[in-house]
């Protein structure tokens, strides 16, 4: 209950801000995630020349007996093709690898399903 409506709140808040034409791709962020698994992440990414950015992201997930780390890094090509329909918005390809690796607790028993 407390997860939808901060989820509604944030949603509303985001569909009241005017939309902004000037992204900044250069961020640096962290946070505590819930999806496939619960634990801290980081994140960032980097705006190298004028149409290419290099991201990066970390998370150490616990589900279960099970721990695991997650990292994701990529790379994106901004093409400066704008959408007839969203004028303002910024499209742009994504290449990337995603890379799962951890341990789980076998001294309790087995383990049905990680994920």
């Amino acid at each position: 209950m407390n997860k939808t409506f901060i989820a509604l709140t944030v949603l509303s808040a985001l569909t009241l801000v005017p939309a902004e034409a000037n992204i900044r791709w250069n961020y640096i962020g962290a946070g505590y995630t819930d999806a496939g698994g619960d634990g801290p992440y980081i994140g960032g990414s980097v705006q190298f020349a004028p149409n290419w950015v290099l991201r990066a992201d970390y998370s150490r997930q616990s589900r279960g007996r099970a721990d695991f780390n997650v990292v994701d890094l990529g790379v994106a090509y901004l093409t400066g093709f704008k959408l007839d329909f969203s004028p303002q918005s910024q499209t742009y390809l994504l290449a990337g690898v995603n890379s799962y690796s951890g341990d789980a607790d076998e001294s309790q028993g087995e383990i049905a399903n990680v994920f």
